[in-house]
């Protein structure tokens, strides 16, 4: 006798507003992180795991159309086993219980295997060591959510399948709390701002991102507007300190998009040390020790991470403090007393 198929479980229904409005349904089932690429989005449809409208969608071209009503569903036992090999390098835990784990991420490792490292990330030193969710995509076990890798701090990991999938419900509902500290050039004119656009690929350069403009040139600020692309972000802005032409800003994110943090700054010409993609010019950067500490990574780390935990529904809090040496010197530069 054959085995018996497990039966589907649903993770997600939404209904489309008026910013996808046209969309292929792959795109727009990407845009979610507990799906994550369109190639699994078009795994999903392929399958027939997908329904809009209560009918079973077969064709990853699919437009939707407003208020349309979305599901998707997934059969984890489906799910390919991964061939990653483990990596014997340490990774900083700050917390661990039989469902998550919260790590310190350094600046200069990728989350998880990309085209030039393919042998070494924090999955590769990850697997070895703990037992992890399968996750969505089949070489990104545990990973609900991610860093850039010249990015450094807090990330939660989930262990099994049904922590990953409430977890990253979570990073989708915006639930989850994220802040971030940064030191920039330059300085703002205000003491706190919150920076309102719709992010997509730059229209030159496909290794940059940017905010949609309007047709005058204007980037679009209008959360409710009718955006044919581009996915709404939003970033709070806090002046820390500043001092000589530097800025120390706390940013919490409302939506987590690629790029988000680097790309609001850098339009608002607060390019994040060391981070050339986005506008940062070393000529500019008069003090040393920041200079030599930028070789490698952006001045961007992920402080604080909050949920609630997907086991006992407690609400949860992380703190990752910046490398000893950045903190010293940050510290030291704008005159912080802890």
């Amino acid at each position: 006798m054959g085995s018996q198929r497990e039966p589907l479980e649903k993770i997600d229904c939404v209904h489309v507003t008026e910013s996808d409005i046209g969309r292929r349904l792959d795109q727009f089932l990407a845009k979610f992180d507990s799906i994550g690429s369109r190639t699994q989005a078009t795994r999903l449809i392929d399958n027939g795991q997908v329904t809009v409208n209560h009918q079973i969608v077969t064709k990853s071209s699919f437009r939707l159309k407003k208020g349309d009503y979305v599901c998707v569903a997934l059969d984890l036992k489906d799910q390919k086993a991964t061939n990653l090999v483990p990596v014997n390098k340490e990774v900083k835990v700050i917390f661990e219980d039989p469902f998550i784990l919260v790590v310190s991420k350094p600046a200069g490792l990728v989350v998880h295997p990309s085209l030039g490292h393919e042998d070494d990330s924090l999955v590769h030193r990850l697997i070895g060591r703990y037992s992890l969710s399968q996750g969505y995509q089949e070489d990104r076990p545990g990973i609900v959510h991610r860093l850039d890798r010249q990015t450094s701090g807090l990330l939660v990991i989930a262990k099994n399948d049904r922590t990953h999938r409430q977890l990253a419900l979570q990073f989708q509902k915006k639930t989850a709390f994220r802040l971030y500290q940064a030191v920039c050039l330059g300085i703002p004119k205000w003491s706190s701002n919150t920076i309102v656009s719709f992010l997509s690929r730059h229209p030159t350069n496909r290794k940059k991102w940017s905010s949609v403009r309007s047709s005058d040139g204007k980037i679009i600020r209008d959360r409710s507007a009718a955006v044919m692309r581009g996915k709404l972000a939003i970033t709070h802005v806090q002046l820390l300190a500043a001092r000589d032409g530097m800025s120390f800003l706390n940013l919490k994110l409302e939506t987590g998009r690629t790029h988000q943090i680097r790309v609001h700054l850098s339009e608002l010409n607060l390019p994040i040390l060391g981070d050339e993609l986005y506008g940062f010019q070393e000529k500019k950067m008069k003090n040393k020790h920041f200079l030599e500490l930028s070789k490698g990574r952006i001045f961007l780390h992920a402080y604080k991470l909050g949920f609630v935990h997907p086991d006992t529904g407690q609400e949860c809090l992380f703190v990752d403090e910046w490398p000893s040496s950045e903190k010293a010197l940050i510290e030291t530069y704008f005159r912080i007393t802890s």
